[in-house]
């Protein structure tokens, strides 16, 4: 028989929703997120022994390979079935066989298992769930193989299609029920996942879509017996909630897979003129979300501060805070971060982090980071009068050091803002030899700003003291002609 075989381009894809784009980035940190160009439509994506599943125009093709090389070729497993198998996976519990759906003459897809009759012999069978006659679409096992979940568009459920499961009891699958209003909703539900403890499926009949389709997740079991999971099998008992960018976007997204492995995945995207894609992912879904304001020193919050976030030398998200100061992002666990908050006429300021789950309810851990910004007001003067090792010395002290380190750091990180710095030396009546030391201390200063990286031209030198004075800089001094002799006063301007 001869096969068929698609080479796979792979280019970068911006996905923004409206989320995203308002925030100017990504909050979560996938290590690529690639279009995997498919020459057909895609009808349905699965995943079995492995291997992500494409199901176009009647015919499933396997994609194999990793690290943004991929190849697509017609699955040979289904070419060993009968035609019109649009779906294949397997459950882990009963590795001998091989579950698949397929349409009968009244376009119902039914689920069919293919099993082992003999060493090298094999049958197929339908699999009835007790006396449900409607559609089954998009199985999926739970690890444990004692639930089967699925779609069907069933009248019996809330609108459109629903998520339903049937329960293995004495080798025996038992009549469905529906996964109840927490999960199902008046619209479509669609392609489910298991992964983990937790199920993933797409929807667009919440509250909460952000267009279309939107991707959700909801823990599978619930842990605790409450008086509405009375069930052998407590499932569909546990709130549902949006996944978040960039697996949500204004286009239809669903049909989300993770690998064996747990470190990337695909998911499908459906555009309005009815065009599918297949992206690919790197990097866990399984995060630890981290939300927390962003306020100065007063306490107000700051809008448009941006948020990055580096690890290994690679930035891996870049956001923004709200009109309110809050941000958050979606970050890998077991893995050190530093965070960067960036924004104009304020010190960058950075924390290191180290993301972890426990073992938390929900699909995404939380953590808590609100930070303060320090900033000099632009046309106050600040005076400091430790820069010096005496009255009359231009040599700066170990405390004048860390002040202009401080003050180097604040210009490096805003460059568009320049610095006057003023030296009023007069505690002589030899009017010469002030000018001397006045020189002598803006030339100490300057200098040393330059050699900290400060752009030369950033800095200005003065001997007019400024009117206003910031309150609470200054040091106190034994005699007012300590202060004066040694004080130097710093003025920042745009």
């Amino acid at each position: 028989m001869k096969r068929m075989r698609y080479g796979l381009c792979l280019a970068m894809v911006a996905l923004l929703s409206p989320l995203q784009a308002q925030q100017g980035g990504s909050v979560v940190p996938v290590t690529a997120v690639q279009q995997v160009k498919f020459p057909d439509g895609i009808d349905n994506v699965g995943y079995c022994d492995g291997t992500l599943l494409i199901s176009s125009g009647g015919t499933l093709y396997a994609v194999s390979g990793d690290d943004g090389h991929y190849r697509v070729d017609i699955d040979t497993t289904a070419l060993m079935l009968e035609k019109g198998v649009d779906y294949m996976v397997r459950c882990a519990q009963m590795p001998g066989s091989l579950f698949f759906t397929r349409k009968d003459s009244k376009g119902r897809s039914l689920l069919y298992e293919r099993y082992t009759k003999a060493p090298g012999k094999y049958g197929e069978r339908q699999v009835k769930l007790g006396k449900f006659n409607a559609s089954i679409e998009h199985p999926v096992f739970s690890s444990d193989g004692r639930a089967l979940v699925f779609v069907s568009d069933s009248p019996l459920g809330f609108g459109g299609k629903d998520l339903w499961y049937s329960e293995l009891r004495n080798e025996e699958w038992q009549a469905p029920r529906n996964l109840g209003r927490r999960l199902n909703s008046e619209g479509d539900e669609m392609m489910p996942f298991i992964y983990g403890d937790f199920i993933l499926f797409a929807s667009n009949g919440r509250s909460d879509s952000r267009g279309g389709l939107d991707l959700y997740a909801a823990r599978l079991v619930a842990r605790e017996q409450t008086s509405d999971t009375v069930s052998p099998y407590p499932i569909g008992f546990c709130s549902a909630y949006t996944l978040d960018v960039p697996f949500c976007s204004a286009n239809d997204d669903l049909g989300l897979v993770v690998n064996a492995d747990g470190n990337g995945g695909w998911w499908m995207v459906r555009k309005a003129d009815g065009t599918s894609q297949l992206m690919a992912f790197g990097g866990s879904i399984h995060l630890v979300r981290y939300a927390g304001q962003v306020t100065d020193a007063d306490g107000n919050p700051l809008s448009e501060v941006t948020v990055k976030v580096v690890s290994g030398g690679k930035q891996l998200v870049n956001t923004h805070s709200d009109a309110q100061g809050r941000y958050y992002m979606l970050l890998s666990p077991g893995q050190p971060y530093e965070v960067l908050f960036e924004a104009a006429d304020y010190y960058k300021e950075s924390r290191h982090l180290a993301a972890a789950r426990k073992d938390e309810e929900t699909f995404y851990a939380t953590g808590t980071m609100d930070v303060t910004m320090h900033s000099f007001e632009m046309g106050k003067g600040y005076r400091f009068m430790d820069l010096f090792n005496s009255p009359v010395s231009s040599e700066l002290s170990m405390a004048g050091r860390r002040r202009l380190d401080s003050l180097a750091k604040y210009l490096t990180d805003n460059p568009h803002l320049h610095l006057t710095v003023v030296s009023a030396f007069r505690n002589s009546s030899d009017i010469a030899f002030c000018e001397l030391v006045n020189e002598a201390r803006r030339q100490t200063v300057v200098d040393y700003l330059v050699e900290k990286g400060v752009r030369r031209d950033a800095v200005m030198v003065s001997t007019v003291v400024p009117q206003a004075l910031a309150e609470g800089q200054s040091q106190q001094a034994t005699t007012a002609t300590q202060a004066s002799s040694q004080t130097v006063y710093f003025v920042f301007s745009k």
